[in-house]
């Protein structure tokens, strides 16, 4: 049977691509068809929890847990992550599956300002400070395409430019890494932005070398008794990904 011409006919995508028509003229909006894809700008995220009076591991690798699943570092037995989580829709050590990629233009990191979740540093308790500036001070990151590293740094470096500010007028007042500013990033731009193709293995890991904890020992969180209630931290990648077009 012959092609139907339709107001597709003959017609391109931004990219230059002949639109693809099924036999009845209507557009073929298979989800793998080349070009045909929905490129949006995304965020990516993954959340680490560190409880009160807790000894920091030597490493953190996130996003390579996805929703469903349990979470390695978790504060409590068996806990499974949630979209409040994480959104990666396939771990990190496995790449994106296609046509899903992403052109990473931002690497951000916040400290969300509520205490961990257990009891007694649930909702109406905050994150110490003093444990926010402890985590940046004793640690830094990696994030690696393959095995390559091609970001490095301490968290100050990438400052999320979300989340809460002002100064409450009640005990403790509400911090922030970096400032609540969408242009008060470390922005890679179209001349640095990272190509995170589909199946292309990448990693982000945070290091807590003992030898350069307090007192020459391994960082711990602070206790309740100390003010500590411990803390949430979240990690994303922001830039333009390619999904499926259904």
């Amino acid at each position: 049977m012959a092609n139907t011409t339709t107001m597709y006919s003959g017609k391109q995508t931004g990219s230059g691509a002949t639109i693809p028509l099924l036999n009845n003229g209507n557009v073929n909006l298979n989800a793998l068809m080349n070009m045909m894809v929905s490129r949006d700008i995304w965020h990516y995220w993954d959340t680490l929890k560190i409880a009160a009076n807790t000894t920091y591991s030597p490493s953190y690798s996130l996003f390579n847990t996805i929703a469903g699943q349990i979470d390695p570092y978790a504060i409590t037995a068996n806990q499974v992550k949630t979209f409040v989580e994480t959104n990666m829709p396939s771990p990190a050590s496995n790449g994106f599956s296609s046509p899903r990629d992403l052109i990473m233009d931002q690497l951000g990191a916040y400290f969300l300002p509520g205490g961990c979740g257990l009891t007694n540093s649930g909702p109406g308790t905050f994150a110490s400070i003093a444990d926010m500036i402890s985590f940046c001070q004793y640690s830094y990151f990696q994030f690696r395409i393959i095995d390559k590293v091609f970001i490095e740094g301490f968290f100050e470096l990438i400052p999320s430019g979300v989340g809460f500010t002002g100064v409450s007028s009640t005990t403790p007042s509400v911090f922030t890494l970096g400032l609540v500013n969408p242009h008060a990033v470390n922005q890679l731009g179209a001349n640095f932005a990272k190509y995170l193709a589909p199946q292309l293995q990448w990693s982000f890991t945070i290091y807590f070398p003992a030898q350069s904890g307090p007192a020459g020992v391994a960082l711990a969180s602070l206790t309740q008794n100390a003010g500590g209630n411990g803390l949430w931290l979240k990690m994303f990648l922001k830039g333009l990904t390619d999904r499926a077009v259904q």
